[in-house]
């Protein structure tokens, strides 16, 4: 028994030696240097939360700063009991452990995040950057669930799950991609899908539409700028490649056919109005149709008809704006030049000029059997002037029902569960899936009242901001105190600091940017450790200080 004691305890001492002996020492210090340096660049180019998760908050990270601990410590008593001489040497390492304690609180309980200000709106909510968490709410039931993420700055694999979620994958930094799915349904061989890729000398898009009822994230149509796209079934091509005088085509979507009135001899009218009427009789039903009022079939009460498979299209309402039709690999657009309708092919891996902005338009890929679906990809991100310009989305693969979907941070998903075979749960209910950062509530609150951006002369590009906000502490009392928050002069309230990070275009009620309306973005930090690290730097400062005055007056001793 006291042989085993004896032989743990010399293991023990062995350990303590190696790692409190200087080669340990000199190999931990340059793994600790090596790794704050590939923090530094980490986060220069990708960013502070990439950086956050790559090193600084990594399980190696901590277990390196862990064995600079126990190096320290068993360096300082392997030198025990106290001598005089070695007094700075023990204040030198004291200070040391004290940073690392430091380092350690701040680990524990330091905060990061940011907080998104609009003008004369109140807010005291922190989002913790560092923090991501899927949440599941059945908005049926007023039920909420949350689950953390992975902190790894990679794609990682979850495989957890909560009732019929299987959450499968996650994802950081993500970049949305197109991807094409071939599904179980007949559906999909009916309604074509098609990319395609628009440029002129301002601006370049890749768009992909879709006509097919699977591809719920993609539209039939687009707007970018003055011109409309419209997708349309590649059936209509023939119709408007041989338009007749009227300029209307009508078209059946169950039997996927069109035609125009002057091929069945069918009479265009005027209403009362001076609106185009026509109509026509098909199994003992008349359907009828005014064009320029709606496209849809109507009935005795001029009321759309429900199941009706007719649509009918005036051209005319057209050809005073830029549009343009297409259908897969081909396409037709009104010539204001030559005051009629174009149509011309347009297969894969051909491009095409259009009458407008000198805009030129490709097809990249074109599918009749499968739909787009929006994926996400794991890549590096993208860090400048203070944003993420590329991989700024976070995504998780889900799996519900054998169904696999994807929800991001910038775009939730709704679902609808239905009820069980045994009858259970004898309602649908619905969810909002969504990812959303960690957060917590400021002991007070923030007020945007002025937002001033100033640019570099001739250009738009940002020079500095800046920040007027109204600061409302409700506990000490409801006056406001107003702060200037700018580069280099943050704001230090209850033991919060909060910089000036960045700034954000204001919208409309259409979504589009105003000019020269924008938010503000502050960084929000608070670091319980920073007095701890701060006494641990000086204790470092004095102690090498002292170290090196008992030295230099044991060397003039010797020397007399």
């Amino acid at each position: 028994m006291m042989s085993i004691k004896k032989k743990i305890a010399s293991l023990l001492h062995s350990f303590e030696k190696t790692l409190g002996s200087l080669k340990a020492a000199v190999v931990i210090i340059t793994l600790f240097i090596i790794s704050l340096i590939i923090g530094t660049f980490a986060e220069s180019l990708y960013g502070t939360e990439f950086a956050s998760k790559l090193i600084y908050r990594s399980v190696p990270f901590m277990l390196l700063q862990l064995l600079l601990f126990l190096s320290i410590y068993f360096a300082a008593a392997l030198r025990l009991p106290y001598k005089k001489r070695l007094l700075g040497f023990y204040l030198t390492h004291l200070g040391l452990i004290t940073l690392l304690a430091g380092s350690f609180i701040t680990y524990k309980a330091g905060i990061d995040g940011q907080t998104i200000l609009h003008p004369n709106q109140l807010t005291a909510e922190v989002e913790l950057t560092d923090k991501a968490k899927f949440v599941i709410q059945n908005e049926t039931q007023g039920e909420k669930v949350s689950m953390y993420l992975p902190s790894s700055p990679f794609s990682s694999k979850v495989n957890v799950s909560h009732k019929d979620i299987l959450v499968k994958k996650y994802i950081p930094f993500g970049e949305r991609v197109v991807e094409w799915k071939k599904a179980d349904s007949h559906l999909t061989s009916s309604f074509p899908s098609t990319t395609y890729f628009l440029v002129n000398a301002f601006t370049s898009q890749e768009i992909t539409l879709s006509a097919s009822p699977l591809a719920q994230e993609f539209e039939s149509s687009a707007t970018l700028g003055p011109l409309t796209l419209h997708y349309l079934p590649t059936e209509l091509y023939s119709c408007f490649a041989n338009l007749g005088p009227s300029k209307i085509l009508v078209y059946n979507a169950k039997e996927k056919i069109c035609f125009i009135p002057e091929e069945r001899k069918i009479e265009i009218k005027q209403t009362e109005g001076g609106k185009k009427f026509l109509a026509f009789k098909e199994n003992n039903v008349i359907h009828a149709f005014i064009p320029e009022v709606r496209p849809f079939d109507l009935d005795e009460n001029l009321q759309p008809r429900a199941d009706s498979p007719y649509k009918v299209f005036d051209l005319k309402i057209f050809e005073s704006s830029p549009n343009l039709f297409l259908f897969g690999e081909s396409l037709s657009y009104f010539s204001q030049e030559e005051d009629k309708w174009k149509t011309h092919e347009l297969k894969r891996g051909q491009s095409r000029e259009l009458p407008w902005m000198k805009m030129t338009i490709e097809t990249i890929t074109h599918h009749q059997d499968l739909y787009p679906a929006h994926g996400y990809v794991s890549v590096l991100p993208i860090f400048k002037n203070n944003e993420i310009v590329k991989g700024g989305e976070k995504a998780i693969l889900v799996e519900m029902k054998g169904q696999e979907f994807w929800v991001s941070s910038r775009f939730p998903q709704k679902v609808k569960t239905y009820p069980d075979k045994q009858g259970l749960q004898r309602e649908g209910q619905e969810l909002r899936l969504s990812i959303e950062n960690d957060s917590l509530q400021l002991p007070f609150s923030l007020v945007l009242k002025e937002f001033i951006m100033k640019k570099d002369p001739g250009t738009n590009n940002p020079a500095s901001f800046e920040s007027f906000v109204n600061v409302i502490d409700s506990r000490k009392s409801s006056k406001k105190e107003l702060a200037h928050i700018y580069m280099n002069n943050p704001l230090k309230k209850d033991d919060f600091t909060l910089y000036q990070a960045s700034y954000f275009p204001l919208q409309d009620e259409r979504g589009n940017p105003k000019e020269d309306e924008y938010g503000s973005v502050l960084t929000v930090n608070y670091d319980p450790g920073r007095p701890i690290k701060y006494a641990g730097s000086l204790l470092i400062v004095f102690g090498a200080a002292l170290h090196f005055w008992i030295n230099r007056k044991k060397k003039e001793k010797v020397l007399l």
